[in-house]
């Protein structure tokens, strides 16, 4: 999961930080290298003021099978406070990316690799 792109703030790190987190504890492992069971994501945030106290948050989760192939698109979407994004997001981040974790999880155990028995 490398850093999430356009988020305000420390958003980027934040954000994918906290579903680094989220699928690790929904049984998913992490790695930083690339290999033939290594899926990938990739997080998008968009901004926009929704009117003179909010604005609304956009965030498109992308992920890759092993070959490199779209295989899932997730949208987020909701409102948040103006400015609220521009400070440190802290557990804001989690609470954001934590159903969408457990989706992914599904996912990714559903067509993932299956252990062989012996």
């Amino acid at each position: 999961v490398p850093p999430v792109q356009g988020a305000p703030g420390d958003g980027n790190d934040a954000l994918a930080r906290s579903m680094r987190l989220s699928l690790s504890a929904n049984g998913i492992e992490m790695t930083d290298s690339a290999g033939p069971e290594i899926y990938r994501l990739q997080g998008q945030v968009t901004t926009a003021k929704a009117d003179s106290k909010n604005e609304k948050l956009r965030l498109e989760w992308t992920l890759f099978d092993p070959s490199g192939s779209e295989m899932a698109l997730l949208d987020q979407e909701g409102m948040v406070p103006q400015g609220l994004l521009d400070k440190p997001w802290g557990a804001l981040a989690g609470e954001i990316v934590a159903s969408t974790a457990i989706e992914l999880s599904a996912l990714i155990k559903q067509v993932g690799p299956k252990k062989k028995r012996p």
